[in-house]
């Protein structure tokens, strides 16, 4: 089952997040074994702050990662981290070229591609792009 997720904190900053959800079916399984069924990327996650103003996020998240998994990052911070929500490329392509030297270079349509077949995004409509659930491997 997908959960979404909307969290504040003691301080007023807001999460957002989805994840799945499987029931525990054995007696004595609660909370002290939650730790045990988490994937790798979520014991490590570390909350994303979306209200960053884009260059700093892409700064703080995405300085050592490679062109599909940037692009993979400017759609989940235009995106505010939620799935399915769809972005037409010429704003993911405009927000990227405002911030070449942060990106490594132009934007380069084959970075689409890569973070496609990574699972990371889809394109439902031709030149429009959405987040998938995997998406936050690439912060593992």
């Amino acid at each position: 089952m997908k959960a979404e997720l909307l969290i504040t904190d003691d301080s007023g900053q807001r999460y957002a997040g989805t994840c799945d959800l499987s029931p525990v079916l054995e007696v004595g399984s609660g909370i002290d074994n939650l730790e045990d069924s988490l994937s790798p990327v979520a014991k490590n996650a570390r909350p994303l702050d979306f209200a960053l103003p884009a260059r700093a996020f892409v700064k703080k998240y995405g300085a050592a990662m490679g062109g599909p998994k940037k692009f993979a990052l400017l759609l989940a911070k235009l995106v505010g981290g939620r799935i399915g929500e769809p972005v037409e490329r010429a704003a993911i392509e405009k927000s990227w070229n405002k911030m070449r030297p942060l990106m490594g270079g132009s934007f380069n349509g084959a970075y689409t591609n890569r973070a496609k077949e990574n699972a990371w995004v889809d394109s439902p409509k031709t030149g429009q792009y959405v987040l998938l659930p995997a998406w936050t491997e690439i912060l593992g």
